[in-house]
């Protein structure tokens, strides 16, 4: 189980090219990690899901509404699993939204759900507006 919170205990420490990570959001991502570690016995699974988790929050610091949130969660976790890697081998989308921006090859997890919510925002008018689309179509 201690190897599984070396991942978080770096989120804690200052460095120049991170975004602060405040006390109370570090508390809740040992706490998730432990609690994973405990009910599955997995230690890489309590990281990976830290890991999507802080991504939600982030997300979810962007959208204005909880049902935004949710359609943005349903939309990625169906288009890449939120794997800022994520490649679709027949059009060459990329990413945690799935763009087709070459940009996103080099972005962040961050900028990749920042440039997705703008996307979605722009072309659909909500997170919601491009997850219906996905799901009468099959892509965004």
């Amino acid at each position: 189980m201690r190897e599984s919170l070396l991942p978080l205990t770096s989120l804690l420490r200052s460095n120049r090219n991170a975004e602060p990570v405040g006390i109370a959001q570090a508390v809740c991502l040992v706490l998730v990690a432990l609690l994973l570690s405990i009910l599955t016995g997995y230690t890489a699974y309590a990281k990976v899901s830290t890991e999507r988790y802080e991504l939600h929050l982030y997300a979810h610091s962007h959208l204005l509404l909880d049902s935004e949130m949710q359609c943005i969660d349903k939309l990625y976790d169906r288009e890449s699993h939120w794997n800022p890697k994520a490649i679709n081998p027949h059009s060459g989308a990329y990413g945690i939204p799935q763009g087709m921006s070459t940009w996103l090859r080099t972005a962040t997890p961050r900028q990749q759900i920042l440039w997705g919510i703008k996307y979605a925002m722009n072309r659909y008018g909500s997170m919601c507006g491009a997850y219906r689309h996905w799901q009468r179509n099959g892509w965004h």
